[in-house]
């Protein structure tokens, strides 16, 4: 087995062996204790959880159309499988001194050394960092917390490993993990000197100077639209609450209006009756009157058969005058009570009538006024 060490590149033994078909990575790094976005929430995997991780015989990924990690394998078509697999993870057998195992997960890798994995070896060896994504499946644990300083809305348990994507592909591109170099990843913990820190080119210290303004602002950011999103939720609360204090005044103002117009309506149906009361008492009135007035009528006539057809058609208050002179003049040996009253009478609905004329016609004289006073 041939053994490679350049001093310039790793300061503490030997990080790798190599044969003709095989290429080993000692003690990769493939968990941290750390707290992690995803699309549900911020995510904690804890120490104690991690440690439990099987590692023994999970396959190792490559694709050669991007540096990603596909789908879990279980279950997966045999022909994908070899296409995908380059090798696989045992337990870590050379734990370096430097090792994090307090708060990492390690293990070795088996790589096939062949032309799919022929640039992954020789980054490796040129002291190149590879991330490293797992594939699992796990229990959300939806217990909120802090773990330095970050919070978390759900920790990861009982994870499972069904892969682990090497982030290369055949061409030498390269993709970031979820946990990126140095903290996990083929070449982290190996004291690189390349390894970010005094040494660091210029380039790569702007870059992570860069990286901490922009997750500064990223966190600006997510503080601004946390107070944004209170905001706007105390507004829709308040706007709710006017909402429905408005509908519960509608709904009363409504209520009273609707008790108003019963009111109305039974008060008006009072009214009604009250008219229509008074139209009957009104009405039996009038037929008393005219009850009276035909009585009177029938009186004249039968005291003065030869003006009936006058009184007939004069006015009631002419009938009312006649009637009274007749009352007056019961003992009266005249019987002429209508040739007795035209004289004296200056209606104009007597003096207008033809009829009247007729009967002056017929040698009835309008007395003067001075033959009025012998009356």
């Amino acid at each position: 087995m041939d053994e490679y060490f350049d001093s310039n590149l790793r300061v503490e033994g030997f990080d790798f062996e190599e044969t003709d078909n095989k290429f080993i990575i000692f003690s990769v790094p493939i968990l941290a204790e750390m707290v992690q976005d995803y699309n549900d929430g911020m995510v904690l995997k804890d120490a104690t959880e991690i440690k439990k991780v099987v590692v023994q015989n999970i396959p190792l990924t490559m694709v050669d159309e991007s540096p990603s990690h596909p789908e879990f394998l279980t279950g997966a078509e045999p022909s994908y499988v070899a296409d995908v697999q380059v090798g696989f993870m045992t337990e870590p057998t050379r734990l370096k001194s430097t090792a994090d195992v307090a708060h990492k997960r390690y293990a070795d890798f088996i790589i096939d050394n062949n032309d799919k994995t022929k640039v992954l070896i020789d980054d490796y060896k040129n002291g190149g960092f590879i991330d490293t994504s797992i594939g699992f499946k796990c229990k959300d644990d939806k217990t909120p917390g802090t773990f330095k300083g970050k919070k978390y809305d759900y920790i990861q348990r009982d994870i499972v490993l069904d892969h682990n994507a090497i982030l290369i592909d055949a061409q030498g591109r390269k993709a970031t993990g979820r946990m990126p170099s140095p903290i996990g990843g083929i070449g982290a913990d190996s004291n690189n000197k390349k390894i970010p820190g005094d040494n660091m080119s210029e380039d790569i210290k702007e870059l992570q100077k860069d990286n901490a303004a922009l997750k500064k602002q990223i966190d600006d950011s997510n503080k601004k639209l946390e107070k944004i999103e209170a905001d706007a939720k105390l507004a829709k609360e308040k706007a709710d609450d006017e909402a429905d204090a408005k509908k519960t005044q509608d709904a009363k103002t409504v209520e009273e209006q609707k008790t108003r117009m019963d009111e109305l309506t039974i008060e008006r149906d009072n009214f009604k009756k009250e008219i229509d009361s008074k139209g009957v008492e009104l009405q039996k009135f009038k037929d008393a009157e005219k009850e009276v007035m035909d009585a009177k009528r029938d009186a004249l006539k039968k005291a003065d058969p030869d003006h009936a057809e006058l009184y007939d058609t004069a006015s009631e208050e002419l009938i009312t005058k006649f009637a009274d002179k007749l009352n007056e003049n019961k003992d009266s040996k005249s019987k002429n009570i209508g040739a007795d009253m035209m004289p004296i009478s200056r209606s104009a609905n007597v003096a207008g009538d033809k009829r009247m004329k007729n009967w002056k016609a017929n040698g009835n004289v309008e007395p003067s006024k001075k033959d009025k006073g012998d009356e």
